[in-house]
């Protein structure tokens, strides 16, 4: 029933009868579409209804004809072009037409290039319609082409045209009655404009002004008429842009281009920016851009890992550990993988080495500048465990050797030059320990051995502190026996005596009635000692005995401040070998209780490294004891005795005639 309506409204004979526009028809159709009545098809001229009944009649009427639905259906769709035809805007001028597509009610519209020759034809139509008495429909044109082209001679005169037609083809209107149809076309135009019906509006302000073409508010409402049109276009405009933007946006997402599509959305939200699908396509995007800043995040910080690990790598293998260490850090905050933490490890104790490595080495370089190689040597000798390239250090150790062997060799030619062959020894020994086999200084070592008697040091020339009298004593450089005189040594004197009778060195106050005196110990068996004991120190010997072999062996027996010094050094020590009484030397208590072959016990070592000045056995000094005249000074401790006899103040006493078991004696020559 609806679309017989239509088909109806589109076939009557009157044309105010039929649709006032496309409009009209598009909204009945889009009713019927969405089985709805449709509007405009009930009604006639004004908003008086048709009866339904009459409308079927008329159409069943009609379907008796063949053809009559196409036919309807051709002129439906001439009626709508026809209509957008007429309704084409134009600009201000009555030139040629806007190029830009317009649209009424949000419909497109495509101008035609030849514009001006249509508003022509209108023109044309419009006067044919004058002439022929279809004021009605010369209104409706009138309407149009006041709008497409108000400033044109030609229309102006149309208008005036049909306003002396419809005066001399009707009853002549009075001023008040003209006034008042005047005023209600006025009211009619701004309800319709209003409405956004423009074409109507156009036809009714197109009858208001054969009415009344002076009146200032017709060429307002012509103006409001014109703003809306333009209005209309601009929106037709935005559309268009929009919708373009958000095809290319669409796009530009498909093929992943997302600043493309970023700036077409950007452009479609400035037009409208409530649009739903922008919102959907402005969410996609940020999708998309969020993954793809993930993807580049990810990306790069792979690029930055590579990157530091090879200049880790680089560095690594140029031994520049700082770098690598801070590359290696750069890459492990990048990506934190077992590969980079194992690298970083590595490196960072490379980097500890070299600088505990350059640590050691500016030491050992300010030790050298002070004249400190033995110790800049030792810090040179250290580096080496912070490096695997020891040359460096190495070459640091031979220079420093060269210095040395220039500072020792020099130092023993100055203890030579005054006499103080033991240090001039040490010196020399010293500088061989930097140079090894150098023939100058084994040459020196060699002269200076010639001086020295076999198994004797030297005590050379100078103070000591005497620990008896706390008072300092200076004396003279003596050689003295490292070791006491044993079992095997004094034999020998006994041979040269036993053979030659030779009795002249001798002390002249030793008596042994007419007969010379033997010197044999009192302790041998048959005149020998027994072979285990040889290196024994040969005890049972009066003070006596002990000066004749002192003599034969070109010696004498010590004084008992030349015991001293020998035993305690020149350091102030209570004991030969230092002030410590946890011991291990052989007296009572701490040794074996007998006597025992000399240099047994290591730690009774004196300052100049003799041995067995505090124990094993006494020994005789050739000083008087002052407190008894007759007596001899005895020093040391021994088996038999304690160890606070080996002290340095501590002295005893004996007749030179008498022989003990526990005292014994050693002998010291003069330098000269």
């Amino acid at each position: 029933a609806g679309l017989d309506a239509i088909i109806l409204k589109c076939i009557q004979q009157q044309p105010d009868q039929r649709y006032l526009g496309p409009n009209e028809l598009i909204t009945d159709l889009e009713a019927v579409k969405q089985q709805q009545t449709p509007v405009y098809a009930y009604q006639k001229t004004g908003d008086s209804k048709i009866d339904a009944t009459i409308i079927s009649s008329i159409v069943k009427k009609a379907k008796r004809k063949k053809m009559i639905l196409l036919a309807a259906g051709g002129v439906v769709l001439l009626l709508a072009v026809g209509a957008i035809v007429l309704m084409l805007p134009r600009n201000n001028k009555s030139g040629p037409i806007s190029g830009n597509s317009v649209i009424n009610q949000g419909q497109p519209v495509v101008i035609a290039e030849d514009a001006n020759k249509k508003i022509a034809g209108l023109i044309n139509q419009t006067r044919q319609l004058i002439e022929d008495k279809k004021f009605s429909e010369a209104h409706r044109m009138l309407g149009h082409l006041m709008v497409l082209a108000s400033d044109s001679e030609e229309v102006g005169v149309l208008l005036k045209e049909l306003a002396e037609q419809e005066k001399s083809s009707s009853v002549q209107l009075t001023d008040e009655v003209r006034r008042q149809k005047f005023n209600d076309l006025i009211k009619q135009v701004e309800v319709l404009i209003k409405a956004n019906n423009l074409p109507e509006a156009s036809k009714v302000l197109s009858e208001a002004y054969v009415l009344d073409s002076n009146s200032p508010r017709v060429n307002e409402l012509l103006n409001e008429l014109k703003s809306k049109q333009s209005s209309v276009t601009q929106v037709q405009e935005i559309k268009q842009k929009f919708d373009e933007n958000l095809k290319k946006a669409r796009q530009y997402l498909r093929n992943g281009d997302l600043n493309e599509a970023g700036q077409s959305l950007s452009n479609a939200y400035a037009l409208i920016p409530d649009d739903p699908e922008v919102n959907v396509l402005l969410k996609e995007l940020k999708q998309k851009e969020a993954q793809l800043q993930v993807e580049t995040e990810r990306k790069k910080k792979e690029d930055e890992y590579n990157h530091y690990i090879r200049i880790g790598i680089e560095s690594f293998s140029g031994k520049n550990w700082a770098a690598a260490v801070e590359s290696f850090k750069k890459a492990m905050s990048f990506k934190d993988t077992d590969e980079v933490r194992e690298k970083l490890k590595d490196a960072s104790v490379r980097l500890e080495q070299a600088k505990k490595y350059r640590e050691i080495l500016g030491r050992a370089d300010e030790d050298e500048r002070k004249g400190a190689f033995e110790e800049a040597v030792k810090r040179y000798e250290e580096s080496k465990k912070y490096t695997e390239d020891i040359r460096e250090p190495q070459g640091y150790i031979e220079r420093c050797y060269d210095k040395l062997y220039n500072k020792w060799y020099t130092t023993g030619v100055t203890y030579l030059n005054e006499k103080k062959l033991l240090n001039a020894r040490k010196a020399f020994e010293q500088s061989l320990q930097y140079k090894i086999r150098d023939k100058d200084a084994e040459m020196r070592l060699a002269e200076i051995e010639k001086l020295f008697p076999p198994n004797m040091v030297l005590i050379e020339a100078g103070e000591f502190i005497q620990s008896k009298d706390k008072k300092k004593i200076r004396l003279d450089s003596f050689f003295i026996d490292k070791y006491e005189v044993t079992n095997e040594e004094y034999a020998r004197f006994l041979e040269y005596i036993k053979k030659t009778g030779d009795h002249r060195k001798c002390h002249p106050d030793e008596k042994n009635g007419l007969k010379p005196k033997s010197h044999l110990p009192q302790f041998w068996i048959n005149g020998e000692f027994p072979a285990p004991e040889a290196r024994y120190p040969v005890v049972g010997i009066d003070w006596y005995d002990a000066y004749a072999y002192a003599a034969w062996a070109s010696k004498r027996l010590p004084g008992s401040n030349e015991w001293e010094k020998a035993a305690r050094g020149t350091d102030g020590r209570i004991y030969p070998w230092g002030n410590s009484e946890d011991v291990k030397i052989n007296v009572k208590g701490k040794g074996k209780s007998q006597v025992t072959a000399v240099g047994q016990f290591p730690q009774d070592k004196s300052f100049y490294e003799c041995f067995d000045f505090g124990g094993n056995v006494a020994e005789w000094t050739a000083d008087v004891y002052l407190p008894r005249k007759d007596n001899k000074t005895v020093r040391g401790s021994s088996w038999y005795d304690t160890l606070s006899k080996a002290r340095g103040d501590s002295e005893d006493c004996a007749l030179p005639t008498e022989r003990w078991k526990h005292l014994g004696f050693r002998c010291v020559k003069s330098v000269d």
